[in-house]
């Protein structure tokens, strides 16, 4: 699993309601963890979708669209 998806990466959401969705990267989202207040984390992605709506996924909720071949699940 990437981790380092940049902004504008065309990805497929895996799981979830917005299960195979495509969409773009937006933005990513970090935040404290409960056991490490000091440090971020990363917590997941904004994905705008194709449709044109916004959503946050968790970074194991998407994958890198390919080509079709291999963007089947």
């Amino acid at each position: 699993m990437d981790l380092n998806f940049t902004r504008g990466a065309k990805v497929r959401i895996i799981g979830g309601a917005y299960n195979r969705a495509t969409g773009v990267v937006d933005s990513h989202m970090f935040g404290a963890s409960l056991d490490h207040p000091d440090e971020g984390a990363k917590l997941g992605y904004g994905v705008e979708l194709d449709d044109g709506d916004w959503v946050f996924v968790r970074h194991d909720q998407v994958r890198l669209v390919f080509r079709k071949s291999a963007d089947r699940f």
